[in-house]
């Protein structure tokens, strides 16, 4: 806990640096392409991914869910559309 608490501090001072010897740059020279990929890789590299175990479980649960949810929608459909036939057909 007390290493992220001071990552969170490096990160601030990092941020507080840059954005002061930015000050003086033009508006447009601010965040460069170069800069801003690295930083989007650092903040990727501190993201906690879940495992490929995790991944197909959710997988197969979102799956499954979908399954279930297409045959009902496809069973209420049909009863709906015999019951419409018959009361007005």
């Amino acid at each position: 806990m007390a290493k992220q608490q001071g990552q969170g501090e490096q990160d601030r001072q990092s941020i507080q640096k840059r954005m002061a010897s930015q000050k003086n740059q033009p508006e447009s020279r601010k965040m460069t392409t170069k800069i801003y990929v690295k930083e989007v890789r650092d903040e990727l590299e501190k993201v906690n991914w879940p495992s490929r175990k995790t991944v197909v479980n959710y997988s197969a649960v979102v799956l499954i869910t979908l399954v279930v949810l297409i045959s009902l929608i496809f069973l209420l459909n049909l009863v709906f559309s015999r019951a419409v036939l018959f009361l007005f057909g």
